[in-house]
């Protein structure tokens, strides 16, 4: 199968603090470094994949879809 190089529009918040783990489903609340958006309360289904640490980002899709990403995938040249 040839590769194709693709490129999406995504918004990007970098990650100050994870809070402990609370609630049945595992939430957590994830703080951010934008006063603009303080925080969120990530699902357990979210951070199945990945639980993210300070310094790493959430990522909102222009889909609307939303993820976690280790700080060292998005600082490349």
């Amino acid at each position: 199968m040839p590769l194709t190089l693709s490129r999406k529009v995504i918004e990007a918040l970098e990650i100050a603090q994870v809070g402990e783990r609370g609630g049945p489903a595992g939430d957590r609340v994830i703080l951010f470094r934008d006063a603009d958006h303080p925080w969120i309360t990530a699902t357990g289904d979210m951070l199945v994949p990945y639980l993210p640490v300070p310094g790493d980002f959430y990522l909102v899709y222009a889909d609307g879809g939303r993820a976690f990403a280790p700080r060292k995938d998005h600082l490349k040249s």
